[in-house]
C-alpha cells in the first residue's frame, strides 16, 4: 500500500529548507514510530513549474510536492495516516500536509529505462453521478484502451495508477481523491510532443470527463527526491 499526500511550504521558507527538513528531521521522525517500522520506501515530489494541460483545475501554483509512502500492510499504512498529521504541526516544520490518501498501486506498464525526462503525478475526483468504484472502473479499462489506440505506451516509459480503496476516505471531501495517474518519460523530446499534440489531448480530456471532474483534478510535473529505502533483506523479513 502506499500513502499520499500534497505538500506547501509555510511562508518565507525555501525549497532548499524544505528538502532539507524532508531528508532529515521529518523522515527520522516518520521512521522511528512504531509503524515507521513497516515503512519500505518514501519519496518526495518536487513540483516543477511547468504547466502542461490548460483544462486541469490546479497545477504547480498551489503545492509545493507530493510526500508518497511505501507501506508494508494496510493496516500500519492506516495507523501511519493517523500519525502524519501530528508530526506535520509541530512548530519546527517548515511545511503543512493535505489529509493523506491510501491507495493501492496498478502498474499498467514499464518500458524500462531512468524514467528520468519527466514525471507527472495527477489526483482526480468521481465525475458526479459515479461511485469511485464506477470511476475507476472506466478509467482502468475504457480509457486506457483510448490511450492504447491514440499509441501512448509509445510515450509514456511508465506508467502506475493510484487507485483509493472504496471504503478509505480521507479526512475532508476536497482531498478524498479517487486516485490518480503517475507517469514518466524517457526522453523529453516524446513529452513535449505528447503536451503540444492538441487533438491527441483534447481527445483524452473529452474521455477523462466520463469519469472524473477536470474542474477540481490536480496535474502536477515533478522532480523525484528519495528520502528513504529500507534495506530489501530487512523489507523481507
Amino acid at each position: 500500500m502506499k500513502i499520499m499526500s500534497l505538500v506547501r511550504k509555510r511562508s518565507g521558507v525555501s525549497d532548499r529548507e524544505l528538502h532539507g527538513f524532508l531528508e532529515g528531521p521529518f523522515r527520522d521522525r516518520l521512521t522511528a514510530t512504531a509503524e515507521g517500522e513497516a515503512i519500505t520506501r518514501m519519496m518526495y515530489n518536487h513540483v516543477k513549474p511547468n504547466e502542461i494541460r490548460a483544462d486541469f483545475g490546479d497545477t504547480e501554483a498551489s503545492w509545493a510536492g507530493v510526500l508518497e509512502i511505501w507501506v508494508a500492510d494496510e493496516a500500519r499504512a492506516l495507523e501511519l495516516i493517523g500519525h502524519l498529521g501530528g508530526l506535520a504541526d509541530a512548530a519546527d516544520v517548515p511545511f503543512t500536509l493535505a489529509p493523506a490518501i491510501l491507495v493501492r498501486e496498478v502498474l499498467m506498464w514499464d518500458r524500462g529505462g531512468k524514467h528520468d525526462a519527466m514525471k507527472v503525478i495527477c489526483f482526480f475526483h468521481p465525475r458526479q453521478g459515479l461511485s469511485r468504484i464506477e470511476s475507476q472502473h472506466y478509467w482502468n479499462n475504457e480509457h486506457v484502451e483510448l490511450g492504447d489506440r491514440l499509441q501512448m505506451g509509445q510515450k509514456l516509459s511508465k506508467y502506475i495508477q493510484n487507485h483509493a480503496p472504496a471504503d478509505f476516505h480521507a479526512g475532508t471531501p476536497e482531498f478524498d481523491f479517487a486516485g490518480g495517474p503517475e507517469f514518466w518519460f524517457n526522453d523529453i523530446a516524446e513529452a513535449n510532443s505528447l503536451f503540444a499534440d492538441q487533438a491527441k489531448l483534447a481527445e483524452l480530456g473529452k474521455d477523462e470527463a466520463k469519469f472524473s471532474d477536470q474542474a477540481s483534478s490536480i496535474m502536477l510535473v515533478v522532480e523525484e527526491r528519495q528520502l528513504f529505502e529500507r534495506a530489501a533483506e530487512k523489507a523481507t523479513a
